[in-house]
């Protein structure tokens, strides 16, 4: 009852009242006002208040009961051996048209059956079909099903916006870009899922690829043919017909190929983005910096994301992981993964290969040194070979000890440091040489005849008669 006057409530035209939030303010005397008996609510004290269910809670109603009515849709057209897949995109905007109506999960059963009504009347029936995809435009009826030549690529994925050419030589791939220049120049890039299939059918294609424009043909030699193509559109198969003399597809345009995110998370992709490639520049000595400052320069995050995965070096199959994402978000979050990987991977090559330069070095130094020395005692008469040289052969051959020959090598270091006027010279080759001529571990074995003895004494004391006194 609306009133007027001094007394009049002031409400908000805009406002609405979330009745769920109200039911939660609800106390058993709001019960007995409403009508229900004191005896029944003094039973059953316990009030209980149901939240409206929201988009994610619908979400979670299509994907996770065992009864799913996704779970139904997927296994009767498995019964006729086809693979149903949905967007996620698809399943978020069934979960949306229902919390507009507000008809709650009641409602999402007739959303699907207005959608699958067509799909399940026609790929039943056409054996030439083995996966169905439902997007979002197939949802929201935005998509335009168009019919168009196919060209399966091989270790390869063309992105919106990018321009690029390959070169081609499978018949199939050929009649698909002549048939594509007779009609608009435009054909479908789908990538294969194993680049080893020489004659690929639906199963061996990726369902979601891109709609470029042919820019160039040129003829080539042993039947190659380049072409140049610009990507235009992202663009999920929903039948793919291998029959013909080129592979063609029934496909659903998609409106867009990164959507836009609010303010605040635009200016948190950018600043992270930013961050992260800087990172790796600092990485990577081989990183373009031409384009590193292409990238620190746009303040866009939806321009920033579209160039970094078409120009960035990366596998072709995270390129098609990026193609099949929507979100930005989740975009940002498996670039950054790829980045940060990169950036400690190079941080960790970098310090290997510095210790190995180290090691490399001093031995470089090590030698250089040697051979200016060798020149410099040439120069100056000194045979360091006749002296130095033959000292240390000799200390190698010696039968002694490795602690032995190590301090003797040192001694002979230390003589090739001497000043050849110094005195010190040949105190110091005096005492190498007589420690080379004892003998160390050689041993002679000993001989305990008395007669032989006596025969060694006397020829040693040969003219004395008598015995010398002492």
């Amino acid at each position: 009852q609306s009133t007027i006057g001094f007394n009049s409530q002031i409400k908000d035209k805009t406002a609405t009242e979330d009745v769920g939030e109200m039911f939660h303010k609800a106390l058993p005397q709001d019960l007995i006002k409403f009508g229900l008996i004191p005896e029944f609510v003094g039973r059953v004290p316990v009030v209980v208040a149901l939240d409206s269910l929201d988009e994610e809670s619908l979400v979670r109603i299509l994907r996770e009961p065992k009864n799913a009515i996704l779970k139904q849709y997927k296994a009767l057209l498995s019964l006729d051996e086809v693979d149903l897949e949905f967007d996620d995109d698809a399943v978020k905007a069934i979960a949306h048209k229902s919390f507009e109506r507000k008809t709650g999960a009641r409602g999402l059963r007739s959303i699907l059956e207005a959608v699958m009504n067509e799909v399940m009347y026609e790929v039943p029936s056409d054996e030439t079909i083995a996966r169905c995809t439902i997007t979002k435009d197939a949802v929201m009826g935005t998509g335009n099903m168009i019919t168009i030549p196919v060209i399966a690529l091989r270790s390869m994925t063309v992105l919106p916006d990018m321009v690029i050419h390959f070169d081609i030589s499978r018949k199939i791939s050929i009649k698909a870009v002549e048939a594509a220049m007779e009609n608009d120049e435009k054909v479908l890039l789908l990538t294969q899922t194993d680049s080893a299939v020489k004659s690929p059918t639906a199963k061996d294609l990726y369902m979601t690829g891109t709609i470029a424009s042919v820019k160039r043909v040129i003829r080539m030699p042993n039947k190659l043919v380049r072409v140049q193509v610009e990507g235009l559109k992202k663009a999920v198969a929903a039948d793919i017909n291998t029959e013909g003399d080129y592979i063609y597809a029934d496909v659903q345009e998609c409106s867009t190929f990164i959507e836009e995110t609010d303010k605040v998370s635009d200016k948190a992709i950018v600043i992270g983005m930013n961050e992260l490639l800087r990172q790796y520049a600092a990485a990577n000595p081989r990183c373009n910096k031409e384009m590193l400052n292409h990238w620190l320069a746009i303040d866009n995050a939806r321009e920033l994301m579209s160039s970094v995965i078409c120009d960035f070096p990366m596998e072709y199959t995270d390129r098609q992981k990026f193609l099949e994402m929507n979100n930005i978000l989740d975009m940002y979050e498996y670039i950054a993964g790829i980045l940060i990987e990169l950036t400690q991977a190079y941080s960790i090559k970098e310090e290997i290969s510095g210790k190995v330069r180290a090691k490399v070095d001093e031995n470089q130094r090590e030698y250089i040194l040697k051979e200016q020395l060798e020149i410099l005692n040439k120069e100056l008469g000194q045979d360091e070979y006749s002296e130095t040289n033959e000292l240390e052969e000799k200390i190698d051959k010696l039968n002694a000890s490795d602690e032995v020959k190590d301090k003797l090598h040192k001694e002979v270091k230390r003589l090739k440091n001497l000043s050849k006027g110094s005195s010190e010279v040949n105190v110091e080759r005096t005492y190498i040489e007589n420690c080379l001529e004892l003998p160390w571990n050689n041993m002679s074995e000993d001989n305990n005849d008395i007669i032989n003895a006596r025969k060694v004494l006397d020829n040693d004391h040969y003219g004395m008669k008598d015995i010398k006194d002492r």
